[in-house]
């Protein structure tokens, strides 16, 4: 299983030299310190090993061990009570514990994005200052004397031509225009000429500026977001749903692990997963069917499974899938033996060494890590909040505030 016995791309059969992983490199260093001889074959029915309570008897390597088949199974295979009454293990070559797979949210690729900066209080608002801007730049230009309306009508020459069209110059069609190109700053070849005109076009203006500045730093963010998180956070989110699917891998310690552990929501989501038929035959399934649940709303899976594995998973391409991190459960991987074998003591004593040397921690670097980002150095920031009327309300507060200033100017004109 990747990342600890993969076959070699270069070889396809399945001898010691053909395959490579983190327990390949694990056994080198194991045969450094211990100068010993090794042959490597699979596993033949492809398991770990589990026991069956019914007849009392083991399958894949652990089964292999009783039969004298092999020495000893190294592998990603938990430290269990149930396997230590049975088996020799060693001292953990590697800590980690079980935790969940899941589907990163998929960028919304609506032809409508451009409106998600803004919700749809917030668009509503800038439409109606918009309005509220043109009807009011319209009116100080034809209340007040200083506005073109205003000029014309204290002009003693009221034929020429000019000054006549001059006064409908911020008719509400054109004040309206003015407003909106204001957004878009775009400038306008009218403008306001009355000093309570002017106030409403400075405060406009300048709820304008917020608003563009707002609405392009947010939108960069979601154009450039690459991970969106769900609703789901914790294994105890996972448990009180529905409507994603989740599974472990059948015939494992994991399974017997919800079966056998009476601590909520384990049970619950025993039930769960015998109800649905969520089990799979092996990870590879399990990752599949999580990758395709990236960008789709119904029918999502998630896998739970041994935290180290799914933390390689996620870390290498296509990038889609995330780990929960709540990491629950908290075991070890070990070497397996039979029981009273002349050897654990002495793998024991490796262990420790390599462990204590820092080479199991370099080793689990060299496989583990991958092209993807890894989910704890992502910032925070990464993902795009939308902003809502309540966020924003402040510029439109000064807004008219800027309008009520005008309209005492106006009165004061008029």
């Amino acid at each position: 299983e990747e990342p600890f016995v993969m076959y070699n791309d270069r070889y396809p059969d399945s001898s010691d030299e053909q395959l490579v992983g983190l327990c390949l490199d694990l056994i080198k260093e194991l045969q450094v310190l211990l100068n010993f001889q090794y042959t490597v074959h699979l596993s033949k029915d492809g398991f770990y090993g589990a026991r069956d309570p019914k007849t009392d008897t083991w399958n894949g390597m652990m089964k292999e061990l009783q039969y004298f088949e092999a020495d000893v199974s190294i592998s990603a295979l938990f430290i269990t009570e149930e396997r230590l009454h049975t088996f020799d293990m060693t001292k953990p070559y590697m800590d980690l514990g079980l935790d969940v797979l899941i589907a990163k949210e998929g960028v919304d690729g609506s032809a409508f994005n451009f409106f998600r900066p803004f919700d749809t209080a917030l668009w509503m608002a800038i439409l109606v200052c918009n309005i509220a801007c043109g009807f009011l730049v319209c009116s100080c230009s034809y209340l007040s004397p200083y506005g073109y309306r205003g000029r014309y009508i204290q002009r003693r020459d009221k034929r020429n031509q000019k000054f006549r069209a001059n006064r409908k110059e911020l008719s509400f069609g054109n004040s309206l225009w003015h407003s909106f190109v204001s957004i878009l700053t775009q400038g306008s070849n009218i403008n306001a000429i009355s000093t309570s005109g002017r106030i409403v076009a400075a405060f406009w203006f300048g709820l304008c500026s917020i608003l563009l500045a707002a609405y392009t730093a947010d939108l960069t963010a979601y154009l450039t977001v690459e991970r969106m998180y769900s609703g789901i956070q914790t294994l105890l989110d996972l448990a009180n749903q529905q409507d994603v699917l989740y599974g472990t891998l059948e015939g494992t310690a994991i399974q017997t692990f919800f079966a056998e552990n009476g601590a909520d929501p384990f049970p619950r989501m025993n039930k769960f997963m015998k109800l649905r038929e969520t089990f799979v035959d092996n990870a590879s399934v399990g990752l599949q069917m999580v990758q395709n649940s990236f960008g789709i709303a119904k029918g999502k899976f998630s896998l739970i499974y041994d935290s180290t594995v799914l933390e390689y998973m996620s870390r290498n391409e296509p990038c889609v899938t995330r780990t929960l991190g709540d990491i629950f459960r908290k075991m070890g991987y070990g070497l397996a033996l039979r029981k009273n074998s002349p050897f654990t003591q002495a793998f024991n004593e490796a262990i420790m060494h390599l462990r204590e040397a820092g080479t199991i921690e370099e080793l689990a670097k060299k496989w583990i890590n991958g092209p993807c980002p890894d989910p704890d150095a992502e910032s925070e920031s990464s993902t795009a909040e939308q902003l809502t009327l309540t966020r924003m309300n402040g510029v439109f507060v000064l807004f008219f505030s800027g309008a009520a200033a005008a309209t005492g100017v106006l009165i004061l004109e008029f």
